[in-house]
This record gives C-alpha cells, structure tokens and sequence, in this order.
C-alpha cells in the first residue's frame, strides 16, 4: 500500500510542479520545509510531531518532561500547519526548534531524516504518516505515540485500509493512549496488547496563565470538563448521587463545544437539576427584537472560528455591555476574544468577505470562507455592525453590536423575530 501511495504522490507532484513553485514563490508557506529541508542537527535531537494548534500544547508539555529526564538532549517539534508552527516559535528556545512537517513523500521524508538524524520519533495523537513512521522504522529510531486516540471512525478506516494500517502501526514500538476506550479500540484493531498503555490525556497537564476565580470554594467541588453531549445524562446522573451523599458540594460542568450549551441545559431542566450559569452580564440591557435562529448561526459562526484559533490552555471570553455606556445606550454590544495566534494585518480587511479563508492555508481543517460574512450578513439584516480588532499573536476579538428594537414585538418582516433578554 504505502508503495502505490508514492506512486500516486509521484504522479501528483510531477503533475502539479508549476503550481507548486508558483506556491512558494507568492508566499511564506514553509515550502523548503515540506520538501525535507528541516534545520540540520547533529546533535541527534528527539522529533516531536504535532498537527495543528491544539496538539502543540502537548508537544511543549513532553518537551518540558524530556527536559526533565536529559536536559541537554535538543528537541524538534514539527506542526502541519503554520499556525501550529507559530504558536511552537512562541514558546520555544534554543537549541529547540520548530519546523514544518514535510509531504509524507519518500523523498522528502529521507531528505528530512538525514538533516534531523533524530535519536527518537514520538507522534502525538493519531498522526500515522506512512512515510514518516516506515522510513524512521527502517532508520532503526524508536517511534512513541504519545496522547494517542483512537475513535470509533477512525477505527472504522482501520478495517477498510485494513494492511496498511497494520504495516505503519507495526512499525511504532509503544502506544500511549489517552484513554482505556481508545486503548481497546486500538488493541481490536490489530496492535498487539503489549505495545498498548494508557496514560491519559496529556492535555489536562498544560494548565492556562492567570486563571480567572469563579468563586471562593469553601465545599467539595468536582468539575466534569470537555464533556459531550452523549455524556450529559450520565453526568447528570453521577452529579445527583453525589449531592446527595454531600449536599453542600458544588459541581462545575464545562462543556467541551459552546454550541451544546442548550443541550445540556435542556438535559438538566428534564432531570429536574437545579443549575445556573456564570457569565458576565450587564443588569441594565434591555429586551432586544431579532431573528433567534439568524442570530444563533452568527454567534456560532464566530465562536467556532475563535475556538479554531485557540490553542490549548486558552481562553475565549465572551462580554456583554450596553453602548454607549455615558448616556441612554441605544445598543447591546458583545464582545467575543480569544488568545489565539490573531490575524496579520494584510487580511483583516477581507475576513468578511465572501469565500475568504485562512483555514485553507494550513491551518486546523479547511474553511469554506462563508462563516464570517454570513455572520457580517445577519447583523447587517438586523441593522448591527461587526468589526474585528487583532494583534498578530496577541489573539483577536470580534465587536458585535445590535440596536435595541432591532425589529418589532410583532415579529418584523418575516415574523419570526422574538423578545430576546
């Protein structure tokens, strides 16, 4: 299999050689670094792989632990996409480096073996580049999967690409897996049971600055956090039997996606849970006149965008005020920021545009380059304004203000617009 993989990518490459050029001649994409020229080492440093963003943070927290082990070993941590590779150069420092994954072709990978020379490979999460992982196998470099996961999906591809995945996953030598679920999806789909150990999501280890206080906890508190829909009922479950063993503990459910708020909600008022919610909130705002499911989708719309952006150990802070705040304010203003990489100024003009995108340019998952501008729409139908303010690498915010009556009791044009407080 990973032959035809090459000669496929061979076909691909030739075939697309005048793009290609034309792709590093226009702009900073870490082309030499794709085609196997990572920075020359001959110090024989750790490689560390990470995909994106998010994965990054763990990669800094087993560079912190190898540091421990053997402080002069150098590491090398590789991200697929540039903003990965931006957020690593924020934190790193000499001699450690950060570079750019190259194309999982055989060439490329070879080139960038030679010029790295790594003492060992470690993959976090479930990034099985064929190449990377068989050539380093070859090498005769130990190979780590570390905060690794294994979904039920992903299980799935396992069966369907049933010998390659058996060729790249017996090349690695230990699995650490983030959770006992993922080590038996694993171990079903053909790694040996030896190789397998779970040691837990390395995530929970990269602890945010200047944690913000959510309430002097005099009682026992538990949180439950990145919880997703299909755990609520369970939770929900275990949170009733606890407060009824201690009926002064408190219990912080944060969910891991925004947008499932109202789930879980919904799920607590059916349990007859008696919940609140903490956030920051101006008592004076008025009742406001909109189209609820439009405006949903555009909050939405941002928020999934900041949450791409935000790396782990962030924060996306979402503030309501009245505007102007000296005298009667005619508007509700919400204020949505994050601490992620920000947006560089050569394109901030053009976020809200129609089909723009900077998630096609390496970035988390590809982008359809409509989210922002329909949300730029729907404020606009409801005679608001939207604005982003950025700072590269100091994150970005986005300034969303409605006017009050925005429509009329009775629903406006269409009808559908509600009393929103």
């Amino acid at each position: 299999m990973i032959i035809l993989l090459n000669i496929f990518l061979t076909i691909i490459i030739l075939a697309f050689c005048p793009f290609l050029a034309l792709w590093a001649l226009i702009g900073r994409h870490g082309f030499a670094h794709r085609l196997g020229f990572l920075p020359k080492n001959d110090d024989r440093p750790i490689w560390i792989h990470s995909a994106s963003v998010g994965e990054a943070g763990v990669a800094v927290v087993l560079r912190d632990i190898l540091h421990t082990i053997s402080p002069e070993t150098p590491v090398i941590i590789t991200s697929t996409t540039k903003m990965g590779k931006r957020r690593l150069e924020k934190i790193l420092s000499h001699p450690d480096r950060a570079a750019i994954l190259p194309f999982d072709f055989f060439i490329f990978i070879t080139l960038a073996m030679s010029r790295v020379n790594p003492s060992a490979l470690i993959i976090v999460e479930t990034e099985l580049w064929p190449n990377l992982i068989t050539i380093a196998k070859k090498r005769g470099i130990p190979i780590i999967m570390a905060n690794g996961k294994m979904s039920e999906n992903t299980k799935n591809w396992s069966r369907v690409f049933g010998s390659g995945f058996r060729k790249v996953t017996s090349s690695i030598d230990i699995f650490l897996m983030k959770s006992n679920y993922d080590a038996e999806n694993l171990y079903i789909s053909g790694v040996e049971k030896d190789k397998i150990y779970t040691l837990g999501n390395l995530k929970f280890s990269a602890f945010p600055e200047n944690i913000e206080k959510i309430d002097k906890l005099d009682n026992p508190t538990i949180v439950f956090g990145s919880i997703r829909p299909k755990e609520y009922a369970g939770i929900i479950d275990v949170c009733k039997n606890l407060q009824q063993t201690n009926k002064k503990s408190k219990i912080l459910l944060a969910p891991r996606h925004l947008n499932t708020i109202n789930q879980l909600t919904k799920v607590l008022e059916k349990h007859n849970v008696p919940y609140r919610t903490r956030r920051n909130n101006d008592e004076n705002i008025e009742n406001i006149y909109l189209d609820p499911d439009k405006i949903k989708q555009a909050l939405l719309n941002i928020i999934t965008n900041a949450i791409d952006f935000t790396p782990v150990g962030g924060e996306i802070r979402i503030v309501t005020e009245n505007f102007p705040r000296k005298r009667k304010p005619s508007s509700i203003r919400l204020r949505i920021s994050d601490n992620g990489p920000g947006i560089s100024p050569g394109i901030i003009d053009k976020i809200f545009d129609p089909y723009f995108t900077t998630k096609r340019h390496g970035n988390m998952r590809n982008g359809t380059g409509l989210g922002l501008f329909i949300a730029y729409r729907d404020l606009q139908d409801h005679g608001g304004t939207i604005e982003a303010q950025s700072e590269e690498d100091n994150g970005t915010t986005f300034i969303l203000t409605l006017p009050y009556r925005a429509g009329s009791e009775k629903g406006g044009a269409d009808g559908r617009n509600k009393n929103v407080n």
